[in-house]
């Protein structure tokens, strides 16, 4: 999705500086709200292009309002749920037509986020076969985009768990993920289990290890010996006591979810208005038979098939299979190309390799030995444009009030009077 648009649109609700943290993963927890909020701001231009009859627009405006108040799974069993659900697939499926190469990169995109939300789904509500299936359905996505580690790990660890005896698979189906409570939708991963308990402690200033003091081999085996023990006195006495030492809000006393808050819906639904009035203004279902960038308005050219990543990563799939995973081995060619290669690529060896120039000169000043060696890397193509004069955007927007520092300051001083015959002799003349 790179150079898609979706940077200006994740701008709207983050911070400039911190988008390249959300894009690249590492701010996951931003990352997966922002996919979510524009993956309902889709939904809703989708469902906006649907003629739906007037029970059907009754039946959805009730399920909105009875979302978070009320138990929804007998609404979801009626028929007229179920037709519009078609509905809405059947026009995802016109969308992404090959003639309409922009519709179907959002498309996919909208099946990308949908797979995520699945994915958690079945992880909180510990279903192993659902689990299971998204992880297969990843493994294209891995592919395409050259995550080679990532697809080869989830390769093997598919094998391995289709291969399980009896007694071990019926132990994963049902342990896979851990629930410390009997709520609902609440089951974690075990690292994350510990990562939240064990080690919350560990990390916890005044009390754990790692803040304000020194830490001694005693002082590691004590708390490695000992804490597994305590936690769950520890825990037990906050439940006696109902108090909450690692959180004093009202929220976090509550079985409320953080992402459940008053404070949160009401900056999720601030944030949706705006995602939607930017696609409403930026449609991304457009009738043309050109991928262009809803951000920039860049058009993509043959080279670029970010829009066929399910299709190129299936066939890097199927070509592994039979093969040992020491010995696969991914081409160039079954990895897509995003549209950001139109504005930042250059040449190896023949081939357009999309790079970031200003990460890649933060790079050559960090590894250079001297100024000649800089020099010496000045001989290459480095960038596709001037960096001084253009951005990833477009040409730079410098500060206005410089300007006035190009001016050479005049030595006479004028009055009022003078100075305005002055300007008009020099009008006339």
């Amino acid at each position: 999705m790179d150079g898609s648009g979706i940077k200006e649109i994740v701008t709207l609700i983050y911070a400039e500086n911190s988008i390249k943290y959300i894009l690249n993963g590492h701010a996951f927890a931003r990352a997966l709200r922002a996919h979510v909020q524009i993956h309902a701001a889709l939904a809703h231009s989708v469902l906006s292009m649907i003629n739906c009859t007037e029970d059907e627009k009754e039946l959805m405006t009730s399920l909105q309002e009875k979302i978070g108040n009320a138990n929804i799974s007998s609404d979801l069993n009626d028929p007229s749920y179920a037709a519009i659900l078609q509905k809405f697939n059947d026009k995802l499926q016109e969308l992404s037509a090959d003639e309409n190469p922009t519709n179907k990169l959002w498309v996919q995109y909208f099946q990308m986020v949908t797979l995520i939300k699945r994915f958690i789904e079945a992880v909180r509500c510990t279903s192993w076969d659902d689990y299971l299936k998204c992880i297969i359905q990843m493994l294209s996505i891995f592919h395409a985009a050259r995550h080679n580690l990532y697809a080869k790990c989830a390769h093997l660890y598919v094998q391995e768990m289709l291969q399980l005896n009896v007694d071990e698979h019926l132990q994963y189906i049902s342990h896979f993920s851990v629930r410390r409570t009997d709520k609902f939708y609440c089951a974690i991963f075990s690292d994350q289990a510990i990562e939240t308990s064990l080690m919350k402690v560990f990390k916890d200033p005044g009390r754990g290890l790692t803040h304000g003091r020194g830490t001694t081999e005693a002082d590691t085996a004590k708390w490695i010996l000992s804490m597994p023990v305590f936690l769950d006195i520890f825990q037990s006495c906050q439940d006696y006591c109902k108090v909450a030492v690692f959180g004093t809000s009202e929220q976090h006393k509550s079985d409320m979810h953080d992402d459940g808050g008053v404070t949160r819906v009401k900056r999720d639904n601030a944030d949706f208005n705006k995602i939607n009035a930017w696609l409403n203004d930026n449609s991304p279902f457009r009738t043309t038979n050109q991928l262009v960038s809803l951000g920039t308005g860049v058009i993509g050219d043959n080279k670029v098939n970010c829009f066929k990543a399910f299709e190129v990563g299936t066939e890097a799939v199927q070509r592994v299979f039979g093969h040992k995973i020491s010995d696969i081995k991914v081409g160039r060619k079954y990895r897509v190309q995003p549209l950001s290669i139109m504005t930042s690529k250059i040449k190896i060896n023949d081939k357009d390799v999309p790079i970031d120039p200003t990460l890649l000169f933060q790079r050559m000043c960090l590894v250079k030995k001297d100024d000649v060696e800089l020099k010496n890397f000045f001989q290459y193509e480095l960038a596709p444009y001037p960096l001084s004069i253009f951005d990833e955007n477009g040409m730079r927007k410098n500060v206005k009030s410089d300007f006035y520092d190009t001016f050479t300051t005049c030595g006479k001083t004028f009055t009022c009077k003078y100075f305005l015959c002055y300007r008009w002799r020099v009008f006339t003349s």
